[in-house]
């Protein structure tokens, strides 16, 4: 099995185990962080963008490089989400970014649930995960 030289951080659906053992069956859970000056937005779906006080809860994954194929596909990529290389405390962190920057409104209730069993499985912190929820609405309504 060749791994990639870098992890896979995910912050959306990625972070439910189940969903990512049935996209990328080989890819192995390695730990948690905060990614500084970043912010989690929801523009349906779950993105990030940088924010220079900002920070976003990251599960990370060991990945294959058919785990890769089979996330691009699943994000769209390149047209829905671009790829970012980040250098990390963890090391170096590849994540997607949505392309298109402009719409921010509320995840479906369906995608929010899974996003919040990935909180659970990763240990993380749901204040991130409030923050950009409470900035979707906030945006809704304007």
């Amino acid at each position: 099995m060749n791994y990639q030289p870098y992890l896979y951080g995910a912050y959306g659906s990625n972070l439910d185990k189940g969903q990512m053992r049935d996209r990328c069956p080989n890819a192995r859970p390695v730990t948690s962080m905060m990614l500084p000056n970043w912010v989690l937005r929801f523009r349906g779906v779950a993105d990030i963008e940088p924010a220079v006080a900002g920070e976003v809860s990251l599960g990370l994954w060991q990945i294959t490089e058919e785990c890769e194929r089979r996330l691009d596909v699943y994000e769209g990529y390149p047209r829905l989400y671009t790829k970012e290389f980040l250098q990390t405390d963890a090391g170096l962190v590849m994540v997607y970014s949505m392309t298109d920057k402009s719409d921010v409104h509320p995840p479906p209730n369906q995608y929010l649930y899974g996003i919040s069993v990935g909180y659970d499985h990763f240990m993380l912190d749901r204040d991130t995960l409030t923050q950009a929820l409470k900035h979707s609405y906030a945006q809704q309504a304007t």
